[in-house]
């Protein structure tokens, strides 16, 4: 059925809204009508998937609202058959750019779910621990699953360079390399067994 939306009549100095069919942008706390039409034209453009679009529209409003008053919270929820994203920010001098570090992470942490599915193709699980670093490069978990991934594929030289950020993890990863090869997922090569050892 039809939207509605209602921000009310004291959300000094200005408060409204405005949307078409399956949206609505408010704005409460504004000085005029352009934060929500701000959100409105961002998200209308559908080149993102729905969270990117989501967040690219508050940081439009966002950028309009630091010209009145600046905002230190924000919140992405999206729910449907395959996706569940529900993240907040409550207390952030740029919420919007904390959120949208925030959904680099989950997205990074769903890729790393999927590598550790897909394990046994060695080039799929690496394609998914990469491209989790790319989005969260400084995320432990997400460290270790690119340095296993690229241990368990052979391709010993980069998981080495992982493994050195690792620090005091390293043995935990190490631990569960040893378990894999003793489960016979990776060929006990010598130089998959040297790296176990420079994992000590």
């Amino acid at each position: 059925g039809p939207g509605g939306a209602s921000t009310g009549p004291e959300g000094a100095p200005w408060a409204g809204h405005g949307g078409a069919v399956g949206v609505c942008a408010q704005a409460v706390d504004a000085a005029d009508d352009e934060e929500w039409r701000a959100m409105l034209e961002r998200y209308r453009e559908r080149a993102l998937p729905l969270p990117r679009r989501l967040l690219a529209a508050l940081a439009a409003g966002e950028a309009r609202r630091r010209e009145t008053t600046a905002s230190r919270a924000a919140v992405l929820v999206v729910e449907g058959p395959d996706i569940a994203i529900d993240l907040r920010v409550d207390d952030h001098p740029t919420p919007v750019a904390e959120l949208a570090r925030l959904l680099d992470v989950h997205e990074a942490h769903r890729l790393v779910a999927r590598a550790r599915a897909t394990a046994v193709d060695r080039a799929g699980a690496v394609d998914h621990a990469l491209d989790a670093l790319a989005l969260a490069p400084d995320d432990v978990r997400c460290i270790e699953v690119a340095a296993e991934a690229l241990a368990l594929a052979g391709r010993h030289t980069e998981a080495a360079h992982h493994i050195a950020r690792l620090g005091a993890r390293r043995e935990v990863l190490a631990r569960s390399l040893r378990v894999r090869a003793d489960r016979g997922e990776r060929v006990a090569t010598a130089d998959y067994y040297a790296l176990l050892r420079a994992l000590r």
